[in-house]
């Protein structure tokens, strides 16, 4: 217990350090002298680790009959490798706590959450102790009606306009020796599509990154419930992942990916892809070309309105609008931009305000976080809620704390004050995004 005493306590002081400068400083210290809080440092700021295990969990009761004879280290080693939550998993990390003094318990629990904040992330553990972390930096998209509203869209330029695909992003690495690997876009490694992974490892795909989506082949009523499903089977710690197809979009050479830029055109990087995948004998591997919406060249409002409405009328969520002459950038770009019916926001729950009336009780409102125009913004979020989800998250605030959550909303307001941004006639979407990390409007 000693040892993690110490860990604790270096866990503190570098959270209490104010200065980022101080703390990569503190970092560089407790590295050169081979402290083992480095190595608790990484559990808690990777994202392809997870345990399965949050507050809401660890509130229930259950029974556990003896004390685990492990460290925290132990412990950690233990999550890593057994991260479903099951029951014995559970059993063993609430016995774990009652070892401690209760001080140690709330450090304990934000490291099996993963919730612990201690004011550094990856990219700076990174910059003390070089590839620390594997950071996988996607090209994200923006969102379409903002250039247009602010007059940023060039309708002179052509485009790849394509249907947005509702499924799980991924990451199909394949290196120089020809070992295949899938990555979310968390960074955690996807295993058991043996299927796929044996179609990239073919002679007939050179050595690329190609990035795309997962998505379910079978027959459902709605996307929605084909979306969900895609994410149950990903999830699922099963050997062999059946009728998961892969959708990609673009082709990136490995090294230009994990440097985040790649000068080739978007125009010429897809044309690879679609080359190099029409080789294959394949009924699960496709390009955005094979879907329902598919254009190049100049386009209109009018013809991109459209085409949504077609989309619409079939069910699918909207289109993507990629920049023909558009470098590859491991970032959120406007160089590819997404039109959906619905305006859909991915923001971040922060605070909970309590319900008047026939609410009193149960949760009135969200209060929401989210970037837009550069800067961090809040606003509520009170409609769009059944009764259950109204007492759901108002008895589980932990778990919902910090989570990213999907509204749908009509329009970006800015406020009477003149500072920020809310989103106008806000409602909650019913979707929790546990496949991502940060906030998009």
């Amino acid at each position: 217990m000693h040892k993690d005493t110490l860990i604790f306590e270096e866990l503190t002081k570098l959270k209490d350090i104010k200065s980022v400068n101080d703390k990569q400083a503190y970092i560089k210290e407790l590295s050169d002298k081979e402290s083992p809080t480095i190595e608790v440092v990484k559990f808690l700021l990777d994202p392809a680790i997870t345990t399965g295990i949050d507050r809401k969990k660890i509130g229930k009761r259950i029974k556990y009959d003896e004390h685990p004879n492990m460290c925290l280290m132990d412990l950690l080693e233990y999550l890593k490798k057994n991260n479903t939550g099951r029951k014995e998993d559970l059993a063993i990390v609430k016995s774990f706590l009652y070892l401690y003094p209760e001080q140690y318990r709330e450090t304990i629990i934000g490291l099996i959450t993963k919730t612990l904040k201690i004011g550094l992330t990856a990219k700076t553990l990174n910059k003390v102790i070089p590839e620390s972390i594997t950071i996988l930096e996607f090209m994200r998209a923006k969102g379409y009606m903002e250039r247009v509203e602010k007059g940023f869209f060039d309708y002179d330029k052509e485009y790849v306009v394509s249907e947005k695909i509702d499924g799980v992003r991924c990451a199909i690495i394949k290196d120089k020796d020809g070992n295949v690997s899938m990555f979310s876009r968390q960074g955690k490694e996807i295993f058991g599509l043996d299927e796929l992974k044996e179609i990239f490892k073919s002679d007939k795909v050179p050595s690329a990154v190609y990035d795309g989506e997962l998505l379910h082949m079978g027959v459902f009523d709605t996307e929605e419930e084909r979306f969900q499903k895609t994410c149950s089977v990903i999830n699922l710690k099963l050997s062999d992942k059946k009728d998961i197809s892969f959708i990609a979009f673009d082709k990136v050479d490995v090294e230009d990916f994990f440097e985040g830029y790649s000068d080739a055109p978007y125009i010429d990087r897809h044309n690879d892809l679609i080359n190099t995948l029409s080789t294959l004998d394949s009924n699960i591997v496709f390009t955005t070309e094979d879907m329902d919406f598919y254009r190049v060249g100049k386009v209109s409002h009018f013809q991109l309105m459209e085409m949504l409405e077609e989309c619409d009328d079939m069910g699918k969520e909207g289109i993507m609008i990629n920049l023909a002459d558009a470098p590859y950038k491991g970032m959120r770009t406007d160089a590819i931009l997404k039109l959906k019916k619905d305006l859909i926001a991915d923001v971040r729950i922060v605070d909970f305000i309590e319900g008047n009336g026939k609410n009193k009780g149960v949760l009135g409102s969200l209060v929401v976080e989210f970037r837009y125009d550069g800067i961090p913004n809040r606003c509520n979020v009170g409609s769009g809620f059944t009764e259950d989800e109204r007492y759901d998250i108002w008895n589980n605030k932990e778990y919902y704390l910090n989570k990213i959550i999907e509204v749908k909303y009509q329009k970006i307001t800015q406020n009477e004050s003149g500072l920020g941004y809310a989103l106008g006639f806000a409602s909650y979407n019913h979707r929790i995004r546990d496949d991502k990390n940060e906030t998009n409007v």
